[in-house]
């Protein structure tokens, strides 16, 4: 039988009123207590690998800018956490103070490019728990923006129902992926469920392929070997993507430390899985993906130059790699945000992602907000918009 109490618990926090849950932020934070709490949390979570411990920590112990720890806590159980941090930008011509969930706001020291982005609230609690949080938040005069990112269309519409207050959408893209549980019921393979010139170009390409060597999937089996693999994709990436601003992360330390932390507190777990496609002994490519709660997340990938039309890296290993999870029993396959065509030919499912503001009523966003509005116009230009669902 189902324990009573258990449930009269779970029926007591569905009911729970936002006035009994307490609020505070500490900016002193202990990693060992912090740690003890997410992870109690996580457990009752319902969320993505991106506020997953696995990435936390590592951005904490990488993090050049010290964020502020957000809590919420009914009676003496956290049901709420979020860390937080604060920057001063100018923005045509406007000073604006800026609050930023999990991020630091410095486009360097973010460019790890955290998705699926959300506060870490209780299951039971979820609704309670981010209306006293956000409600917290906005009550705080020292900040004209919050900026959250990168994060689906359920994610900000719940946050803008609990804040109440304007959007300014900074970015917006397609999010994409392939629910091969769906997939796996029907007997179908991954191949079938495309369109019929996808499967021909995957197809031509692995003939192609074997007729130079044998073409194999090599999983990194340790940490070392995962350190390896990240070393071989940097110098690929780099020439794809470019060495300056913004562009390949491999080429910003702070980019290449975070996942080097990251590998070396979470491949034991089986959290991180990167792949090298060879043909003979040679590679062409190479997956960076996180397994987590039976989802993959696709995060990058690096891929030989082809001259040949017929050779398609990308797409052969992807549809090997897609196949090989399905067929291992994962449920999912996430290509997360990025309007590239390929995830549109590959994918059976989309979403959209954003990178919204939250802005105070400030007299100096109103009018900039006026002037952005004018010269779009002037423009003729139709700016990212994020709607709320009617």
């Amino acid at each position: 039988m189902p324990n009573s109490s258990a449930r009269v618990n779970q029926i007591d926090a569905m009911h729970a009123n936002a006035k009994n849950v307490k609020v505070d932020i500490i900016n002193d934070i202990d990693l060992a207590e912090l740690e003890a709490q997410w992870q109690q949390l996580q457990e009752a979570s319902s969320h993505r690998f991106f506020l997953s411990w696995h990435w936390i920590k590592a951005w904490l112990e990488t993090c050049a800018t010290k964020p502020f720890l957000l809590r919420a806590k009914e009676a003496e159980q956290t049901i709420g956490l979020a860390l937080c941090c604060e920057r001063q930008i100018r923005r045509n011509g406007f000073v604006i103070n800026r609050c930023i969930v999990h991020e630091t706001g410095v486009a360097n020291n973010d460019q790890q490019w955290i998705e699926f982005n959300d506060l870490l609230l209780h299951k039971a609690f979820e609704e309670t728990a981010r209306a006293a949080m956000l409600t917290y938040l906005k009550a705080q005069k020292n900040w004209d923006e919050l900026a959250i990112g990168v994060a689906d269309s359920g994610t900000i519409t719940n946050f803008a129902k609990a804040l109440q207050l304007p959007i300014y959408t900074t970015w917006k893209t397609r999010a994409h992926h392939i629910n091969l549980a769906s997939l796996r019921e029907s007997n179908s393979d991954y191949l079938s469920s495309l369109s019929k010139n996808a499967r021909a170009q995957i197809r031509r390409s692995l003939k192609a392929y074997q007729q130079l060597g044998e073409v194999t999937i090599k999983h990194a089996t340790c940490e070392e070997q995962a350190l390896e693999f990240l070393d071989e994709i940097a110098p690929i990436h780099i020439q794809r993507w470019g060495s300056g601003y913004q562009e390949s992360g491999f080429a910003n330390p702070t980019f290449v430390d975070f996942h080097k932390q990251l590998i070396r507190n979470s491949f034991k777990q089986g959290v991180v899985d990167i792949i090298r496609i060879d043909v003979g002994e040679a590679p062409i490519a190479y997956l960076y993906n996180f397994i987590y709660q039976s989802r993959v997340y696709f995060y990058l990938s690096a891929l030989k130059f082809e001259s040949d039309n017929k050779l398609k890296p990308g797409l052969l290993s992807h549809a090997l790699c897609i196949q090989e999870y399905m067929d291992k029993g994962l449920d999912l396959y996430d290509f997360m945000g990025g309007g590239e065509s390929y995830k549109d030919r590959l994918a059976n499912h989309h979403d959209e992602f954003y990178r919204v503001a939250f802005q105070q009523p400030r007299l100096t966003l109103k009018l900039e907000r006026f002037l952005r509005k004018t010269r779009n116009y002037i423009q003729n230009r139709k700016p990212a918009e994020f709607r709320l669902p009617r």
